[in-house]
C-alpha cells in the first residue's frame, strides 16, 4: 500500500437547538420548504430566525464551489461476488502526509460508501477512471475512510484545524458527475444549524448502526451518492464531510467535523 425520526424529529431538533446554541445562525430552505418550516415552529413552539446570507456573497460562494468541483470526485465502489450492486459516493483530495513527497494525494470519503468493496474507482472531472485502494477505515467512529489513488494529479483541499461553531455559513458541493445527482443541486450555500447525536440509517445493507456523535446538522438537502463531500468553510477549507440525510420531513443533512478524524487520517497517511 502507499502511505500513508414523528417524535423523534422533534427531539432531534430540540437537542441541536439546546447543544447548537446561537439561533441566529440558522438558515432554514423555506422557499423550497416552507410548509416543513412552519410545521418545525410549531412543534417547537418559537419563531427559529435565519440568518441572512446576501445574494452577493451567496453568487461568490457558489462561484467558488463551482471552481472547485473540478477537484471533487465520484467514488465507485463494489463488493465481492458475482454481479455486485454499485455504491456511489463523492470524494475529495487531501494531503495528510506532505513530508513523504510530491505528487502523492489521496480522497477523503465516507466510510459507509466503499465498506466491504473489492474494487473501488473514482472518476475526476478531467474524464479519468483511476483504480483506488483503502489506506484506512472507520465505520463505528467518524464514518471516514482514505483512498490512495495512484496516477490522481490534483491539488489538495485545505483542512479546518479548529472546530467550527452553529450558525457558521458553509458551502457543500457535491460531484455532479455522480449519476445520482441527476435533478439535484450539486452546490448547497446553507449554515450549521447545529451539533447533536443522529443516529443514522444509511441505506447500505449490511453496514451496522451508526451512532453519529458531534456531527453537524447542515439546513442542505443531501441524496444518495453526496456522501463523502466536502463541506467548506468561508475561507475555502474543509471543515467537514457529508454523512447521510437528516430524521425524514426535513431538509437537513449530517456532516462530520473533520477535525474530530483528523489523527485518524494523518495516521492512515503516514503508515500506508
Amino acid at each position: 500500500m502507499r502511505r500513508g425520526r414523528r417524535n423523534r424529529f422533534g427531539c432531534l431538533l430540540v437537542a441541536v437547538i439546546l447543544i447548537g446554541g446561537e439561533l441566529a445562525g440558522f438558515e432554514v430552505l423555506t422557499a423550497t420548504q416552507p410548509q416543513w418550516y412552519r410545521a418545525l415552529e410549531a412543534r417547537l413552539g418559537l419563531v427559529v430566525p435565519r440568518a441572512h446570507i446576501s445574494s452577493t456573497v451567496r453568487s461568490e460562494l457558489t462561484a467558488r464551489g463551482r471552481a472547485d468541483q473540478a477537484s471533487i470526485v465520484t467514488v465507485r465502489a463494489q463488493p465481492c461476488g458475482a454481479h455486485p450492486p454499485t455504491f456511489f459516493g463523492t470524494g475529495w483530495p487531501a494531503d495528510f502526509a506532505p513530508s513523504v513527497g510530491v505528487g502523492a494525494v489521496d480522497i477523503v470519503t465516507a466510510a459507509h460508501v466503499v465498506w466491504r468493496a473489492c474494487h473501488i474507482t473514482v472518476e475526476t472531472s478531467g474524464g479519468q477512471t483511476l483504480n483506488a485502494q483503502t489506506l484506512g477505515l472507520d465505520l463505528q467512529g467518524e464514518d471516514l475512510a482514505l483512498l490512495s489513488v495512484p496516477g490522481l494529479a490534483q491539488v489538495p483541499f485545505q483542512v479546518a484545524t479548529a472546530p467550527v461553531t452553529p450558525g457558521a455559513v458553509v458551502i457543500a458541493v457535491w460531484s455532479p458527475l455522480n449519476p445520482l445527482a441527476a435533478g439535484h443541486a450539486t452546490i448547497a450555500v446553507t449554515s450549521i444549524a447545529g451539533v447533536a447525536t443522529v443516529p443514522l440509517t444509511l441505506g447500505v445493507s449490511g453496514v451496522p448502526p451508526i451512532t453519529g456523535r458531534g456531527r453537524l446538522v447542515l439546513w442542505a438537502p443531501e441524496y444518495t451518492g453526496a456522501s463523502g463531500a466536502p463541506v467548506f468553510d468561508t475561507q475555502g477549507r474543509v471543515i467537514g464531510v457529508v454523512e447521510g440525510g437528516a430524521p425524514p420531513g426535513s431538509p437537513g443533512s449530517t456532516a462530520i467535523p473533520v477535525v474530530a478524524g483528523l489523527t485518524e487520517l494523518r495516521a492512515w497517511a503516514q503508515e500506508g
